[in-house]
């Protein structure tokens, strides 16, 4: 560590606040490519803000490191990565968006792909690359399959070394990635938690780091959970207490956090003093972004109300045919 002093276990807790919590953090973590990281608190609890700070983070220690943000569909989110440095902005063909900027900010490019391998060809370095899926498949099944098949391809590119590292990939909403048991939308996105849980720690040895949030630290596959080896603590994170024992003992604490506020976990599960987070701004000031889709497809319908309840409940030729 950069401190002479050592890390605490965290029942040293008068200890503990000698520790320089930054530092340890940046050496441990913003230094250190291919080390995962989740960050865990409920809705509101100003996860975004915290990969902010993160991404600020590894920019400062880490400038040589390629990030790819893949973004929820806060169109304020894209908008406040574009105050951080130069943008690009990926999304499948036959759809584009359109921005409206109130205040000043880093320059932008745009880049259709037409399969998913394609992405990682318009991934630059020494710019933000914003990935856009979830603003174009808004339906929660599609959105599994385009999002499992991309990690899917980030595996198999990245064993063959056709990805450059080191590189840092931000998600939010990460059980879509690893659906824990009993929570996949269909057999493929099950199976892509499955896929992930077999390679996220080769993804670390070579350099690939994913930098996640979720919800819930249960709504994340285990086997994948477990192979985060640094953790943000937000408000309202509860752990089990027959999985980690020491930050199960701390879920009435993780309740009380404020917003501004996260605890920061380390390897070896040891957590710091509460550290106060800086606040970034959402990015609504910033300006506005349209999404554009030319593939006609969830157009709303023009019927009215009572029509458009009889149209589902009418059964389809296809069904009629089997019944006859």
């Amino acid at each position: 560590m950069e401190s002479s002093t050592p890390l605490k276990s965290p029942d040293a807790y008068d200890w503990r606040k000698e520790i320089p919590w930054e530092k340890s953090i940046a050496k441990w973590f913003l230094k250190n490519p291919g080390e995962h990281l989740i960050e865990v608190g409920i809705t509101g609890s100003g996860k975004t803000q915290g990969l902010y700070y993160l991404l600020n983070g590894i920019l400062d220690y880490n400038p040589t490191e390629t990030i790819l943000w893949i973004t929820c569909g806060k169109s304020s989110e894209e908008l406040k990565l574009m105050q951080f440095m130069p943008c690009n902005f990926l999304f499948p063909y036959r759809r584009d968006i359109q921005i409206d900027l109130y205040q000043k900010t880093y320059p932008w490019e745009t880049y259709q792909f037409t399969t998913i391998p394609e992405i990682f060809q318009h991934v630059n370095k020494g710019r933000i690359n914003i990935l856009c899926l979830a603003p174009y498949y808004p339906d929660p099944e599609e959105y599994s399959i385009v999002i499992t098949e991309f990690f899917k391809a980030l595996i198999v590119l990245a064993r063959d070394g056709e990805i450059a590292t080191p590189l840092a990939i931000f998600i939010d909403e990460f059980q879509m990635v690893a659906p824990a048991r009993g929570q996949a939308l269909n057999d493929m996105h099950s199976m892509g938690g499955r896929w992930m849980q077999r390679n996220i720690d080769q993804l670390r040895s070579i350099g690939i780091r994913i930098v996640a949030a979720a919800q819930s630290w249960k709504r994340v596959l285990q086997g994948v959970r477990t192979s985060f080896g640094c953790i943000m603590i937000r408000q309202g994170a509860e752990f089990p207490a027959n999985e980690i024992k020491r930050l199960a003992e701390g879920n009435e604490r993780w309740q009380a956090l404020e917003k501004h506020e996260m605890i920061f976990t380390f390897r070896n599960r040891f957590y710091s003093d509460p550290i106060e987070l800086p606040t970034y701004g959402d990015g609504r000031q910033v300006g506005k972004i349209t999404y554009t889709d030319d593939t006609g497809r969830y157009r709303l319908s023009g019927l009215a109300l009572d029509e458009l309840i009889d149209s589902y409940k009418k059964p389809s030729k296809q069904h009629e045919a089997i019944e006859e």
